[in-house]
């Protein structure tokens, strides 16, 4: 099977891994990887069909450990394949923030687009647990009445480029979003994500994207508080006035989310991933 254009290219994934090779001391860049890495659809191959709930994926023992091969694309998977002598093997798609779940409770970890693209590489099961945790992380509700609002401090532009990455494709959801620092009524100062016109089913999404962010970006102390609006509140044009508009410049390639496109399990339900045999 030849590889698409897409494939020949490159994927958002390939871009993203040869920046972080570039300058491999670089937080952000390493964060950006993790960020698309979760969000975006993974192939599998396996020894046989899945079973219920369980599966046997093809397992490799490389540089003292066991991986798991998954690619970021069908094409890939299919090359993956013919390069091992593999043909027609059953596979299952998963997101990454899933696989990412089902392998922090093994030893296994991640040989991702194995010597079939440029984002070749293997992660260990000490990485895949990280990831897991910051992604597991659900966010905190709370109540706080705003005294004043400022313009924001001046975040890195590595967090900025994190935070996009993660919101980029969820910016539909809302009308816009603003950057802001706030003093409560308590006296507490805090900076601030306004997010204007969000359906409430998408609010705890968004916030939870907002937050693996600023995890996996590793801004050290930094707290980002999610302040959603619908557009009556006085503060709208304090905000349109003093805070930073978000505007995000959406790539031609979209995440391909298994929970959108394949509701049949096994794999579909983040809360409770594919069983390894």
């Amino acid at each position: 099977m030849s590889a698409d254009n897409k494939s020949d290219q490159g994927t958002n994934l390939d871009r993203a891994h040869e920046q972080m090779q570039l300058r491999p001391d670089d937080d952000a860049l390493r964060a950006r990887f993790m960020s698309l890495l979760a969000d975006c659809e993974l192939f599998l191959p396996l020894k046989q069909e899945p079973k219920g709930d369980e599966i046997a994926p093809e397992l490799l023992d490389l540089e003292g450990g066991t991986y798991l091969r998954a690619y970021d694309s069908e094409e890939r998977l299919s090359q993956g394949c013919q390069n091992a002598g593999e043909g027609g093997v059953p596979y299952i798609a998963l997101s990454g923030r899933i696989l990412a779940r089902m392998l922090a409770g093994s030893q296994v970890g991640l040989a991702l687009n194995l010597n079939v693209a440029p984002s070749s590489m293997l992660l260990s099961n000490d990485m895949m647990r990280w990831v897991n945790e910051v992604l597991d992380h659900a966010p905190e509700t709370a109540q706080g009445h705003i005294a004043s609002l400022h313009a924001p401090r001046q975040f890195a532009g590595s967090f900025l480029d994190v935070l996009s990455a993660k919101l980029v494709f969820s910016a539909s959801l809302a009308q816009a979003f603003w950057l802001c620092r706030v003093v409560y009524k308590s006296g507490e100062e805090a900076d601030v994500l306004a997010i204007l016109g969000a359906e409430a089913r998408v609010e705890e999404a968004l916030a939870k994207a907002v937050q693996e962010a600023v995890l996996l970006a590793g801004e050290g102390d930094t707290v980002l508080d999610v302040l959603f609006l619908t557009g009556d509140e006085p503060l709208v044009a304090a905000l349109e006035r003093l805070g930073e508009r978000l505007i995000f410049e959406r790539s031609e390639e979209a995440p391909n989310t298994p929970q959108n496109t394949f509701p049949t399990p096994p794999g579909r339900d983040p809360d409770k991933p594919p069983i390894l045999r």
